[in-house]
């Protein structure tokens, strides 16, 4: 059935029997059928424009939902990249503060993902030289020579000290 023919079965509906006690004594009820059907189809006018509404607003809020996901994504991602590299300030603190084991701990997690990244290598050597394994200690620092030249003076004086510990004569610089 169309809205106009609902409409109009409607007004009918209302002519025979009338909603309100004061319109039952009337036996017969005039009603504009044309305005009526005016009245029906501004409802169904404003109803789709509802609709028409309601979709304008949901779009723009399900947009920005799905943009505050991504900027979500994109900032996880970036503090996970950031927690996947090798921090030497970080590094220093534990070292600073004395947990051997937290150093130790944090240097073992990168040397895998940076075996030939010098920092590593140094502060690795050094929690296991403070740790007195003095033998794994003394492989890192030689290693973290190797790979940056320029740490030889600091390193010197750890590798002098360990070779003392473990009865090796100290080593020779050469000129």
């Amino acid at each position: 059935m169309r809205r106009e023919e609902s409409a109009i079965f409607h007004i009918d509906a209302l002519k025979h029997n009338p909603p309100y006690k004061f319109m039952r004594k009337r036996k017969k009820l005039n009603v504009d059928s044309g305005a009526v059907l005016k009245l029906a189809k501004s409802i169904d006018y404003t109803n789709d424009n509802l609709f028409k509404l309601k979709i304008t607003l949901i779009a723009p809020a399900l947009a920005c939902v799905v943009f505050m996901c991504r900027i979500i994504k994109h900032y996880e991602n970036k503090s996970n990249d950031v927690a996947d590299q090798f921090s030497l300030r970080k590094a220093e603190r534990l070292d600073d503060i004395g947990d051997e084991d937290g150093l130790l701990e944090y240097c073992l997690r990168f040397i895998s993902k940076y075996p030939n990244d010098a920092n590593v290598t140094f502060y690795l050597g050094l929690a296991y030289c403070r740790k007195k394994i003095l033998y794994k200690s003394k492989i890192y620092f030689s290693q973290s020579v190797e790979l940056n030249p320029n740490m030889e003076q600091t390193i010197s004086a750890y590798l002098d000290s360990i070779e003392e510990q473990l009865f090796i004569l100290p080593r020779t610089v050469e000129n």
